[in-house]
């Protein structure tokens, strides 16, 4: 049953957020968000836009905190991605019914509006402690 109910929010969220990824229009100034973050902790605001370069890295004991409202937008040319690594953490509280709150978190690519496809950017990736689903073998170290 909660595989079910998990399905159905991912789809949900899917579904609305995509709707709002291909309005988001890139303007010239956003802050570039390259490598490793630089502090042990880093608040996006609503207020700027971002540019994921290659893979920005949060790594364990940092914290990256991600404003309601704020748009992230990931390079075509070199596949810029958002990776928190084990240990890290990120915070990102957005509201996807634009019914109850205008304020949903994007993320999308940085290719022009219309002109946007699936694999343009390299995404999200957090790194967790889960076991594996091969009995006995417990954690893979990637």
């Amino acid at each position: 049953m909660k595989n079910i109910i998990l399905a159905a929010c991912v789809a949900a969220f899917s579904a609305v957020s995509g709707a709002y990824a291909q309005t988001a229009q890139q303007p010239c100034d956003c802050v570039i968000l390259t490598e490793e973050q630089p502090t042990t902790y880093r608040l996006l605001t609503s207020n700027n836009c971002y540019l994921l370069e290659e893979c920005y890295i949060v790594q364990s004991g940092q914290t990256l905190e991600i404003e309601p409202g704020t748009v992230i937008f990931g390079d075509v040319n070199t596949k810029g991605s958002l990776i928190i690594e084990r240990g890290g953490t990120l915070i990102a509280d957005g509201q996807p019914n634009p019914m109850v709150s205008p304020d949903p978190i994007i993320f999308t690519s940085s290719a022009p509006v219309n002109a946007r496809a699936p694999g343009d950017w390299g995404g999200i990736t957090i790194l967790g402690y889960a076991e594996n689903n091969i009995p006995s073998t417990g954690e893979i170290d990637i």
